[in-house]
């Protein structure tokens, strides 16, 4: 569904335009490459390595975890669960959020749309379980369906008209497939069909109608964390100026028409490069650029 993962249109999926280097490296890797490898790497691990499916029971969303706060990382980790004994559970989750994710992921940068995905995971889960209060009823959920439909609604949002083929042969508007993709899960919410958590889906797209609407920018949410190492960055900058000592060589000058000694200009000299290290270059007056000019010229002209 879509064309935006094809190498013309983008250069690499791995480290695309706008989201970091293109050295390879995985420090470079769009959000939604490594999504989808940590959902698949997880699901596969609990397939294979746990026979009782131990680790999709610790991240799945439960009714009995609620009244425990040591349990709420679960409104989290649900989201990076899946069903072992569904293929297509995450496979469907993976191959939307693999058509669609990227465009978002471009339109949003890389780190707001980390935090745009990780809070409609945790928005969508607290939507399905206030439904669940309110009905009285048990539950249990797991799936990235949330998320993943909060970045299909958000991609509806800001790309309405473009043309996506359904299965690689239907053509269809955006705004159409969002239309059809909610209209069903409020019609499978009210209906109480199956075992779907359609409320949670409604839960992301509601989300994602926020976060458009509102002109949301999540930065907030890690802003302590960005406080700090820019402190910390500041101080290891201010501490290396301090080290960094700039010297000019005293030679003597003879020139005439400068009243200025040799010792005058060097002392000068060292004044104005240490102000350009630590202010930059453009914190120099004319007086002191052309002073420097001058300077300059004096010893290219002395050892000419």
């Amino acid at each position: 569904m879509g064309f935006y993962d094809r190498d013309y249109y983008r250069e690499g999926k791995f480290g695309g335009y706008g989201t970091g280097g293109r050295d390879g490296g995985i420090g470079s890797w769009q959000i939604v490459t490594l999504v989808i490898i940590l959902n698949v790497f997880l699901w596969l691990v609990d397939a294979l390595l746990f026979p009782k499916h131990w680790l999709t029971e610790v991240m799945s969303l439960r009714s009995d975890c609620i009244t425990d706060p040591l349990q709420w990382y679960r409104f989290l980790t649900c989201g990076f669960a899946h069903s072992p004994f569904s293929l297509w559970h995450i496979l469907g989750n993976m191959l939307v959020l693999f058509c669609l994710g990227y465009a978002v992921e471009d339109a949003l940068r890389r780190w707001e749309f980390l935090r745009f995905y990780l809070v409609a995971v945790v928005f969508s889960s607290l939507v399905f379980m206030i439904s669940k209060l309110i009905d009285g009823e048990g539950f249990f959920m797991l799936g990235a369906s949330g998320a993943v439909t909060a970045v299909v609604v958000l991609f509806v949002l800001y790309y309405p008209y473009q043309v996506l083929l359904v299965w690689g042969i239907f053509p269809v508007p955006a705004w159409l497939i969002g239309a059809i993709l909610v209209g069903t899960d409020i019609f499978g919410a009210v209906g109480r069909m199956g075992n779907t958590a359609f409320t949670a889906h409604l839960g992301g797209a509601a989300f994602a109608l926020i976060y458009a609407y509102s002109r949301m920018n999540l930065g907030f949410i890690t802003y302590p964390y960005d406080y700090v190492m820019n402190l910390l960055l500041k101080r290891k900058q201010q501490k290396y100026r301090k080290k960094q000592q700039f010297k000019v060589y005293s030679y003597e000058i003879d020139d005439d028409n400068d009243n200025d000694t040799a010792d005058e200009i060097t002392k000068r000299v060292d004044e104005i490069l240490k102000k350009c290290s630590e202010h930059g270059e453009g914190s120099l007056t004319h007086e002191e650029r052309e002073f420097m000019n001058r300077a300059s010229a004096k010893y290219r002209d002395k050892y000419r």
